[in-house]
């Protein structure tokens, strides 16, 4: 696997890690016993900092499929 390969990876596993940690359902999503979001001034803003970069880390995913596809 080279490098694209490997990327892809590391971006899969991030995608599931921040779809598990986070319950969209619920106002405070824990990890660990603490409120995953508390890493912010406002919940809000973590919400939507960890919905852009899950956002953005589906969009490389996409990216690296296809030069995946592309390279071999």
């Amino acid at each position: 696997m080279g490098l694209v390969g490997t990327l892809w990876s590391i971006i899969a596993i991030l995608i599931i890690f921040l779809i598990l940690a986070t319950d969209p359902k619920s106002a405070s999503s824990n990890v660990g016993g603490e409120n995953f979001t508390s890493l912010f001034n406002n919940q809000t803003e973590g919400r939507n900092f960890i919905r852009s970069l899950t956002w953005f880390l589906i969009a490389s995913f996409y990216l690296c499929t296809i030069g995946m596809n592309y390279l071999n």
